[in-house]
């Protein structure tokens, strides 16, 4: 991206009143036959607290059941260019309800339950954190201590203590701090007048950069933001994830730390050798710090194609026993322990006990299967 292609014009901002941005929690294609007749139960359900309550202790007693959750930030952010964080109040009510219907274990448990052959609990649950945003160690590590509920944080190791940002929070401080108020972008003009344009701008910018290899992607955002006419502090990273003193007293305290790579690359889209560098450095670099060992990993991006058998033998190669995924999708490569799904934690309770009683996952198979037969 050459400044051709990206331009910077100023103009007075728009008075106009922004409109409010709703989303379908289900979010399911409609489709013709029975699965539509699915559709109406699921909202049916998703609107039934208690019917999903017993759906979860009810098919708990012919399968153990596995809830891994996903969260990234906790807290109030204090400008619009952070990363999304759960309120720390409905993060707590989350975990409260987590605590009182779930076995709550960490990875490690996991994977040694795993090695013992042993069984699951009824209902178990495991958290987990992506990224290593201070607001963890800030407002979710007090909470999940009043709790005793264990947690893994998956730490990306080369914005620890430098200062820098995480290319994704680089993109979006220089998108929101720019005074430009409309770009000359890919042939075409982008608005940034409103706030929807600004976050719609760094979704679409953030989608485009991610299948990138770093030197590219780390180009084009420095001329990004000499076109933008906006200098990243060189020191801010160190007010947004978290300290290796935060990391190593969390450790001390019994939360695992796991590897989530040095620079966060989608790791089938660099070469072999560089996706190696990425897993074997950033887990000799927590294990330095933490006189620990590291067992778990988190895929960046987390999604089928972000990640694949070589992938997983340079895991195992390098040490780890188990890694998450950001996806529901069943195991795509026999990895067992190695493709773990995960849930998203949403950002309000009903949602979040719909995804918890894990009818949605039933529900989403009947309509695959229901989509064949449609077709």
């Amino acid at each position: 991206m050459t400044h051709s292609a990206v331009e910077c014009f100023y103009k007075s901002q728009s008075n106009k009143k922004e409109e409010p941005v709703t989303k379908n929690f289900l979010n399911m294609d409609s489709r013709d036959g029975g699965s539509s007749f699915i559709n109406s139960v699921s909202n049916y359900l998703y609107n039934n607290i208690d019917i999903l309550d017993f759906y979860s202790t009810f098919r708990s007693n012919f399968k153990s059941v596995l809830l891994i959750l996903i969260y990234h930030g906790v807290g109030q952010n204090q400008e619009n260019w952070m990363h999304p964080s759960i309120n720390e109040k409905i993060f707590e009510t989350q975990i409260n309800y987590i605590k009182r219907r779930y076995k709550v274990i960490s990875l490690k448990s996991l994977v040694s339950l795993n090695q013992e052959k042993k069984p699951l609990p009824k209902k178990a649950a495991i958290i987990t954190f992506d990224d290593g945003y201070k607001n963890i160690y800030k407002y979710a590590y007090p909470i999940l201590r009043k709790y005793n509920i264990p947690a893994t944080i998956f730490l990306t190791t080369g914005v620890i203590g430098t200062g820098d940002l995480l290319w994704w929070d680089k993109i979006s401080y220089i998108i929101w701090k720019t005074d430009c108020r409309s770009i000359e972008f890919d042939s075409g003009m982008i608005s940034l007048e409103s706030v929807k344009e600004r976050s719609e701008f760094c979704f679409t910018l953030t989608e485009k950069l991610k299948g990138y290899p770093n030197n590219k992607k780390f180009d084009l955002i420095e001329d990004i933001g000499r076109s933008l006419d906006v200098k990243v502090p060189s020191d801010i990273g160190k007010k947004i994830y978290l300290s290796w003193s935060e990391i190593i007293e969390m450790n001390s305290d019994g939360f695992e730390m796991g590897s989530h790579t040095i620079s966060h690359p989608i790791l089938t889209k660099i070469a072999l050798k560089d996706a190696d560098y990425e897993i074997a450095n950033s887990k000799r670099d927590i294990e330095h710090k933490i006189k620990a060992n590291v067992v778990s990993f988190s895929y960046p991006n987390g999604l089928p194609g972000d990640y694949n058998a070589e992938i997983i033998n340079l895991l195992k190669e390098n040490g780890f026993k188990c890694a998450v995924t950001s996806t529901l999708q069943e195991p795509q490569f026999e990895g067992g322990l190695f493709e773990l799904a995960r849930k998203s934690a949403t950002f309000n309770l009903v949602p979040f006990r719909f995804a918890a009683s894990h009818m949605y996952d039933d529900i989403y198979k009947i309509r695959k299967y229901l989509w064949k037969i449609d077709s």
